[in-house]
This record gives C-alpha cells, sequence and structure tokens, in this order.
C-alpha cells in the first residue's frame, strides 16, 4: 500500500476486525472510495492497535544523533575559525569525528558553506584579442 490511512480508515478496520475477526471479510467490506488496504497493512495495524493500543502513527525512535552536540559544534567552529579553508575530511581526520557528521554539524548547526568557493577572473581587454587570435588559428571555419 502507497499511502497512508486516515484516521477514520483505520478506527473502521479495528471496528471491522474486531467484529468479524477476519482481514479478508475487512477488505471486502471496504466502505470508503479510497482503494481498500493490503492484508499486510491489516495485520500491521491489528497488531499494533493490540500491542500499543493505538491507531496512530507512533514516533520513530531510530538512532540518537548524540555527535551534534553543542560541544563538538564549538569544537568544528573553534577549527574552521583558525583554518577556514580546511577541507571537511582533513577536519574530520583531525577532529577524530566521521567526515559526514563535521559536513553536517558546519552547514546544519552553523550555516556555513562545507566547500571552497573557486574564484573567476574577470578578463581583461587584453584577454579579448589573445581569444580572438586562437579561436581564428586553432579552429579554421568549417563549410
Amino acid at each position: 500500500m502507497s499511502r497512508k490511512l486516515t484516521s477514520e480508515e483505520r478506527v473502521w478496520i479495528i471496528k471491522e476486525f474486531t467484529r468479524t475477526e477476519n482481514k479478508r471479510e475487512v477488505l471486502r467490506n471496504w466502505p470508503f472510495l479510497t482503494p481498500a488496504p493490503t492484508r499486510s497493512s491489516v495485520r500491521e495495524l491489528v497488531n499494533k492497535f493490540n500491542t500499543h493500543g493505538t491507531v496512530k502513527n507512533l514516533k520513530n525512535t531510530g538512532r540518537p544523533r548524540s555527535v551534534l552536540t553543542p560541544l563538538n559544534a564549538n569544537i568544528v567552529s573553534a577549527s574552521y575559525a583558525m583554518a577556514p579553508n580546511k577541507s571537511v575530511r582533513r577536519a574530520a581526520a583531525e577532529l577524530d569525528i566521521h567526515y559526514v557528521s563535521v559536513w553536517r554539524i558546519l552547514t546544519i548547526d552553523l550555516n556555513q558553506k562545507a566547500y571552497l568557493p573557486t574564484l573567476v577572473h574577470a578578463l581583461k581587454p587584453s584577454d579579448y584579442q589573445e581569444r580572438y587570435y586562437h579561436t581564428e588559428h586553432n579552429f579554421p571555419l568549417i563549410s
């Protein structure tokens, strides 16, 4: 199933499953205009309701982002204050922090660019004549 069920649909599934005790019957009696969920979706919703007592989406705990601490942000900030042209990988090696974490601290916490902007030179008046010479002699007209 590619879409999320509404709260009304989830409650209906639980009530219908409680009444019929059959996943296929729940899908056959689907009263909504939206496509019916799969049997596995019904099973997972019923298991969630039996385990947690709710049909709402639970907050994902996930792995904590322990590297992005204020202490590490201060360390990375101090490192880049001393040497602003340092690469992210070099700073990561020096600080013993993963380079992705250094990049996140720079971009998210410190609002800095994690790359060096390239320097673009302006053309001088003598450059136009030289460019014209090279195009005339290196690229003859193709008929």
